[in-house]
């Protein structure tokens, strides 16, 4: 459960960063360079989740937002180690198994 929280306060932060590359592309004229969400993974951003049902989020964060956010994404915000060892320890990466 904690690893799941983790991947969606990654997830949010990295929608606040896509917003403001997509803001600032647009008021340079410009693409939106380095984006956080790659074409096809836009389903993954915050404001899309926020849109989901429970059931459908919980798995699509367990499977394909952990992943994505462990490989890419939570290098953009600087989470990287933190949202790996969420995946990686029992409890939530706090190395205390069952308490998670």
């Amino acid at each position: 459960m904690i690893e799941q929280i983790t991947y969606l306060l990654v997830l949010r932060r990295l929608d606040g960063l896509q917003t403001l590359a997509e803001v600032k592309g647009r008021a340079i004229g410009g693409p939106v360079t380095n984006p956080p969400f790659l074409p096809g993974h836009e389903h993954l951003r915050w404001s899309e989740l926020t849109n989901t049902d429970a059931d459908v989020m919980y798995r699509m964060v367990g499977r394909e937002a952990a992943a994505d956010a462990a490989h890419r994404g939570a290098e953009h915000v600087g989470a990287g180690r933190h949202v790996r060892a969420a995946g990686r320890c029992p409890g939530g990466g706090r190395g205390r198994p069952g308490l998670g």
